[in-house]
């Protein structure tokens, strides 16, 4: 929800994009490359790209921004994080964050790695200026 609700602030067009798009290539990875998965249950591929979209747009150079050094290592360390993160639920087989005691429960990393790369992206090439349209008059 957190996510959600800083992303509509910060760029509401972006948001839009980037939870369109990290839905459909989710869907699309699961169909491809997990279709024994019978029930997929869950955001967390959404927010992956939530939270990876914020990162890397803050960490563009812009002129409405300036900011410190300190502040663009925080948000590479978030970055780094998020990575290490995918990375250890795919060595382990376990959820970071979800414990559950149901058997039928099986953490999918590669659907957060997903929705990671579509957030890195969405945040890279600027979506707003997809759905811009400039009038110009001579």
């Amino acid at each position: 929800m957190v996510l959600g609700l800083v992303g509509e602030v910060v760029d509401r067009r972006a948001f839009a994009v980037c939870c369109v798009a990290a839905a459909l290539a989710c869907s699309f990875a699961l169909l491809l490359f997990w279709p024994d998965v019978q029930l997929y249950r869950g955001m967390s591929g959404v927010d992956s790209a939530l939270f990876t979209w914020l990162v890397v747009f803050n960490l563009r150079p812009s002129s409405d921004h300036r900011y410190s050094a300190a502040h663009k290592i925080a948000l590479v360390l978030l970055l780094i994080a998020f990575i290490a993160k995918v990375a250890w639920e795919g060595q382990t087989h376990h959820s970071l964050f979800v414990v559950s005691d149901q058997s039928s429960f099986v953490s999918l990393p590669g659907v957060h790695a997903v929705g990671g790369a579509v957030g890195i992206c969405v945040g890279m090439f600027r979506p707003r200026s997809f759905f811009q349209l400039e009038y110009r008059y001579n």
